[in-house]
């Protein structure tokens, strides 16, 4: 399903819990959204997306909420952190 040039542990190791927790999350719902526009009375997908704000959504939410509190210069030194490393991965 990804197309991501580089691993997804890969990138999991530069991303704490709440980071990862809530990218995933995000993939997640994003992916069931389209779901649901392209093909909204499939009842695969609406159990799919029961399933995700049943199962997932919360904890996804309680972690979106952590990284709101962080200091905005934090976040933005761990994304050129990994960026930089994302670009050592792919030049190597």
């Amino acid at each position: 399903m990804s197309t991501s040039p580089f691993s997804v542990s890969a990138a999991a190791s530069l991303t704490d819990t709440d980071e990862t927790r809530v990218a995933k999350a995000r993939r997640k719902a994003i992916l069931l959204a389209t779901a649901m526009v392209r093909e909204p009375l499939d009842r695969g997908t609406h159990e799919a997306m029961l399933r995700f704000l049943v199962e997932d959504s919360e904890v996804a939410l309680r972690s979106w909420d952590a990284l709101l509190t962080r200091d905005p210069a934090e976040l933005r030194d761990r994304i050129r952190v990994a960026i930089t490393d994302l670009a050592h991965r792919r030049a190597s």
